[in-house]
């Protein structure tokens, strides 16, 4: 049996310069803040017990005899790619699908992941299965996704992730002082804010409007430049990341049609009435998760502002994706 453990992923600034719409089409390319959090999904992997096919449990279940007639469009392609044969699988997640944390990306990325070690072809490196994953949903399946969220997930720490017209992609470590991490981790507050969604949608409309609208194009460019200087100043003045939310917010909730909403709006001002210093919804929008930048003495008050949404504890996670053998 093969479990591989992968960590849903945290965005701070530059969402939406990783469309290649985007960093395609702008001389700087585009950039992203991220980091993964100790909230995982884990995919099992392990011999069918008797018969042929495939036996395969996630949000629904499965019980085929050919690839063809797989359901899940991503387990169907790297199933495919790999001639995986007569396995029994399955995936639970720590947190459901639609939260904005890129759910969809970290199950491929846990994926592939997994039957490279089943297999006995695991020799690729975290940031290659991350290209590998980007390959598989966006040119593959032709989800209308970013290249972020497969980096974010499958590599730990915090990082900058930038992207150029070449689509070469490059990570860059940014390294925190441990107080500086332990900090970051006390201040940020995440809460569910429920209206599960998908991105594609969303992130369709906003890719249509990267290439026809000079406002999303300057929004975006404005966002790059913020995931720029906050891969700086982080390292000095961790607490800046308050403002850095702020300022992507502000941008991010006027890039399209559908990102926000008069309960969103009304969410991220209750934070900013009791001490949250910035914030922003992760991931597409519409629904999902808001995470708020506030310091440790004032979280008590947006808690209880916020009381009627579910309070999400995490932690930055270091190691990126793994492989659990049992």
């Amino acid at each position: 049996m093969i479990i591989s453990k992968t960590p849903y992923r945290i965005s701070l600034v530059g969402g939406g310069t990783d469309l290649p719409e985007f960093f395609e089409n702008h001389e700087d390319g585009g950039a992203v803040i991220s980091f993964p959090i100790n909230k995982y999904i884990y995919i099992c992997i392990n011999n069918l017990f008797e018969g042929n096919g495939y036996f395969l449990k996630y949000s629904n279940i499965e019980r085929i005899n050919s690839i063809d007639e797989i359901e899940h469009k991503i387990i169907r392609a790297v199933f495919n790619k790999y001639g995986v044969k007569k396995v029994d699988f399955s995936s639970i997640g720590d947190i459901p699908s639609g939260t904005g944390m890129g759910s969809s990306s970290a199950f491929t990325v846990g994926l592939l992941n997994s039957v490279r070690e089943y297999i006995g072809k695991n020799e690729k490196s975290q940031s290659e299965l991350a290209k590998e994953a980007c390959e598989i949903e966006v040119d593959f399946l032709k989800a209308p996704i970013g290249f972020q969220d497969q980096y974010g997930s499958a590599l730990g720490g915090i990082k900058k992730i930038s992207f150029n017209k070449k689509r070469d992609i490059k990570v860059e470590n940014i390294r925190l002082k441990p107080s500086s991490i332990e900090k970051l981790n006390q201040n940020t507050v995440l809460f569910y804010i429920g209206n599960k969604r998908s991105a594609s949608t969303i992130l369709k409309k906003q890719a249509e409007d990267t290439i026809n609208k000079e406002r999303t194009r300057k929004s975006l460019v404005e966002m790059k430049k913020l995931a720029d200087q906050l891969s700086n100043e982080i390292i000095t003045d961790v607490d800046s990341v308050g403002n850095y939310l702020h300022q992507n917010w502000l941008l991010k909730r006027a890039l399209t049609k559908g990102i926000t909403s008069e309960t969103i709006d009304e969410i991220y001002k209750i934070g900013r009435e009791n001490g949250a210093t910035g914030g922003k919804l992760l991931g597409a929008g519409a629904g999902g998760s808001m995470l708020f930048y506030c310091p440790i003495a004032k979280q008590k008050s947006l808690i209880k502002s916020l009381s009627k949404l579910k309070h999400i504890h995490f932690q930055i996670d270091e190691l990126g994706t793994s492989i659990v053998k049992i």
